[in-house]
């Protein structure tokens, strides 16, 4: 896999990984939370180019702030999350990638609105509120008050331990973990570590403190999504604890294009994670792709 420096407005430049040759098909895989590119490496990729024709090349990158992308040097937000995005497809020179988005970077793929189609696994939607977000938007600025004083340094051996425990195992798992919580947490503490070292804990503050606050502008998003004019697949388990599956129902009622695949004992995490859940989604990615 070549790596490259791609250098954007301000000066930023854009950890990008590239397989195979971008005048072919592009798949450019689009990360969630504060995760790296390696989100995509161990289940969701492998999995998804066995099962396309050679024609396809597949893009990864880190966002600023992450991995070994320039250090954010503002706050994150949405508007400038999507706007480095599709700057990178400019310098990149391909015009309309299919997106593969996960999460966080599901929500992205649908603001660019740049691809020839996309598929999404865990979108979030910004529209819709469900009971008890504030109280959870609160647990997670409690969250990250109690890792302030990391906030210099960047994830490494010696940080992580609290870092997962204070901002990530609470999200996946909730606030009232059983014992079989514990061992799932485990693995994924383990297996999440990977995608999460080099990264400065500033930008964890930063992209959790972008979650935390309302989103005010319900009808623009509507509006957007509404206008979108790509195929879009959205994938999404209905015990989903991280993003609700109401949200991705009205989200499908919103694309005009849109088709919606529900799992049942699926996670939030579980595709980047668990072999049985990225086989199932990268089966029905790839036939949609093939669909089309």
């Amino acid at each position: 896999m070549e790596k490259r420096l791609v250098e954007i407005d301000d000066g930023y430049r854009i950890a990008t990984y590239i397989e195979g040759d971008l005048s072919d098909e592009v798949i450019l895989f689009v990360n969630g939370s504060i995760f790296n590119h390696r989100q995509f490496l161990k289940q969701l990729y492998p999995r998804i180019s066995r099962k396309l024709p050679d024609n396809y090349s597949y893009v990864f990158y880190d966002y600023v702030g992450i991995g070994e992308s320039s250090p954010l040097r503002e706050e994150y937000d949405f508007d400038r999350l999507t706007e480095q995005h599709i700057q990178l497809i400019d310098a990149l020179g391909i015009e309309r990638p299919h997106h593969f988005g996960y999460s966080k970077g599901a929500l992205i793929s649908l603001l660019a609105d740049r691809a020839v189609s996309i598929g999404n696994y865990g979108t979030p939607n910004l529209a819709h509120r469900p009971p008890g977000m504030h109280d959870n938007l609160q647990y997670r600025k409690q969250s990250l008050r109690s890792i302030e004083h990391l906030k210099d340094r960047r994830i490494d051996e010696e940080t992580y331990p609290e870092i997962y425990k204070e901002v990530f195992e609470s999200v996946i798992f909730g606030r009232n973990m059983g014992l079989l919580d514990r061992v799932k947490s485990l693995l994924v503490k383990r297996m999440g570590k990977p995608l999460l070292l080099g990264t400065p804990v500033h930008s964890v503050i930063s992209l959790y403190n972008m979650y935390a606050e309302p989103f005010e502008r319900v009808d623009e998003f509507v509006d957007r999504m509404q206008k979108l004019r790509s195929p879009v697949l959205l994938m999404h388990s209905e015990q989903d604890a991280t993003v609700p599956v109401e949200g991705a129902r009205k989200l499908a009622d919103m694309i005009p294009d849109a088709r919606l695949r529900l799992y049942s004992g699926f996670s939030h995490t579980g595709p980047a994670f668990v072999g049985k859940q990225a086989e199932q989604v990268a089966t029905d990615y790839v036939d949609f792709l093939l669909s089309l």
